[in-house]
């Protein structure tokens, strides 16, 4: 699931660490064992729901959720519970782009991203922290870091791939050095591959076996190469991520990952590589691009639909960073394409796309939409948008952006800017899910009654990294029907009043505020004290507002 895109700057890859590296080979050939939820915590880390991961096991069955914070799973034992997994290896104010459940090898596995403000331009961007994964299904972690080439003076070093010597542009920091998707592929009883795509870093990998693993970049074909073999690479060829304008390679900007069997896709910021694994530095690449009928040279997403009768690879593709998608299909294995353009016609920001037996979900930054196939493969060009209605209590989502869903026991689980929404499609009803932070207020231990999330309120900072830019406040168990919140700077001036509050059950309301005053301004960073007033009693808490512009 995934990908916001980010037009990012460098990146690659050398050294690396290990922490806390245990594995037995064995764990390959036996059933996945059942866990507990008992090292669990209560609640979402975040409640930005970017991808989302099956679990299967005999007694529990839910999804793990890569989020703006971390780790989360959710379940359902008569009601849904709402888990957060919290872990001292675990890189702090961090999100996850994706995470992803490999159930027979007993593995859960993720990239984190944190945000990194550049004083000088004034804008965040993202920062690469690492991936860690679990064979335990989340109980005991690993670690390996970002890799950060040394600097070694010089704009180019050589990297050794298979006994050859090749020139790569070398990366010295991890901003912009993001893992924005993740596979495995198993090479032998002694090499698993976790292969990684990252933005301005090409493609990577490094062995899970092995605790001595280094980073290692794998070869791609440069921009004006339609086909790349290990016999290929020769003294001409050069791993370069800088912009095409630079001298650079638009095709080592890696975006997304997929792995079947031997098959290895990787999506570029100049089309799709198609890799035929034949042995551990033997890689037969194939380049596809809006030559080859491609709707756009930014592919951001890969997922397989299985047919009885074949597989179709599906590219979420755009022609520019901030332009409206169109899709892309194959049904040959990439031996011709089918471009999609109603998408873009719609102004749709694609994200993800899913399936079940007769329907294809989009999951977009305008919304999901859905195309109903109805027994026929090629209807594939008419699109609705499928409406993510308001819960039994009341609950609703702030906006439309939803970044990833997954068909999994009979229900529709959508991530959105807003939390979890979950679709029972059998009884047409929605669930939202989301989780309040609860902290002590620093003015009276009133948190348990009236709080506010995100805190701080991240104004302009990246939506991979925070729950939407506003706040939202809980109200718990006042017993009042009549209330209303006033919001004070730090001189005690009051700049919004707010009226509108909801009731999403029987002893919980919530209101939600954008950070602007009653004129409909954007408040100053800093900290705002907010009173809730309810028939004669009052309740404070905090807000933090950070705005770098």
């Amino acid at each position: 699931m995934k990908k916001i895109c980010f037009i990012l700057l460098l990146s690659n890859i050398l050294g690396s660490s290990l922490i806390n590296f245990n594995y037995d080979h064995n764990l390959l050939s036996i059933p996945d064992p059942d866990f507990d939820t008992n090292f669990m915590f209560e609640g979402f880390p975040d409640n930005s729901i970017f991808d989302i991961s099956p679990y299967s096991g005999t007694s529990i069955r839910g999804v793990f959720l890569g989020t703006g914070r971390g780790i989360g799973f959710v379940y359902k034992d008569i009601d849904w519970k709402m888990k957060k997994i919290n872990n001292n290896i675990f890189p702090s104010n961090s999100g996850n782009p994706f995470v992803k459940v490999y159930q027979d090898k007993n593995l859960v596995i993720s990239s984190w991203v944190s945000a990194y403000f550049d004083s000088i331009e004034r804008i965040y961007l993202p920062e690469g922290e690492g991936i860690t994964w679990s064979f335990d299904f989340g109980e005991t972690w690993n670690f390996k870091e970002q890799s950060v080439d040394g600097n070694q003076g010089t704009a180019f070093i050589d990297i050794n791939w298979g006994g050859k010597a090749i020139k790569q542009r070398a990366i010295t920091t991890a901003v912009s050095n993001v893992s924005y998707d993740l596979d495995i592929h198993l090479l032998n009883e002694e090499v698993l591959h976790v292969y990684t795509a990252n933005w301005a870093g090409s493609l990577r990998r490094f062995n899970l076996f092995d605790l001595d693993s280094s980073w290692e970049v794998v070869p791609m074909p440069m921009d004006d190469q339609s086909q790349l073999t290990y016999e290929m690479i020769d003294d001409g060829y050069e791993v370069d991520s800088h912009n095409s304008t630079s001298g650079g390679n638009e095709n080592h900007k890696g975006f997304s990952v997929k792995v079947q069997s031997d098959t290895i896709w990787v999506g570029t910021s100049n089309g799709v590589n198609k890799g035929i694994i034949k042995g551990e530095y033997d890689i037969d690449w194939t380049h596809y691009t809006k030559q080859d009928g491609l709707a756009g040279d930014w592919i951001t997403g890969i997922e397989i639909q299985t047919f009885e009768d074949r597989e179709r690879v599906w590219l979420v593709s755009r022609t520019f960073p901030y332009t409206s998608h169109g899709l892309t299909y194959s049904d040959d294995g990439g031996s011709t394409w089918n471009a999609i353009y109603s998408t873009r016609e719609l102004g749709l920001f694609g994200n993800h796309i899913s399936f079940n037996s007769d329907s294809i979900y989009y999951s977009t930054s305008n919304g999901l939409y859905v195309n109903y196939m109805n027994d026929n493969s090629s209807n594939v060009d008419f699109w609705d948008q499928f409406h993510i209605n308001s819960d039994s209590d009341g609950e609703s989502l702030l906006d439309n952006r939803t970044y990833g869903s997954l068909y999994f026991d009979e229900q529709l689980f959508v991530g959105t800017s807003d939390g979890l929404a979950i679709y029972d499609i059998d009884n047409d009803v929605w669930e939202i899910l989301r989780s309040f932070d609860i902290k002590p207020s620093g003015l009276r231990d009133d948190s348990e009654y009236f709080s506010a999330y995100p805190n701080p309120l991240y104004i302009d900072e990246p939506h991979y990294s925070t729950s939407k830019q506003q706040a939202r406040f809980y109200i718990k168990d006042i017993g009042s029907s009549s209330m209303f919140i006033e919001i004070f700077d730090f001189n005690m001036d009051r700049v919004k009043k707010i009226n509108q509050i909801y009731s999403i059950s029987i002893n919980e309301h919530e209101a939600v505020w954008n950070g602007k005053n009653d004129y409909g301004l954007q408040c100053a960073n800093g900290v705002y004290f907010c009173k809730l007033s309810t028939g004669g009693n009052y309740y404070w808490t905090k807000l933090v507002i950070v705005n770098s512009k």
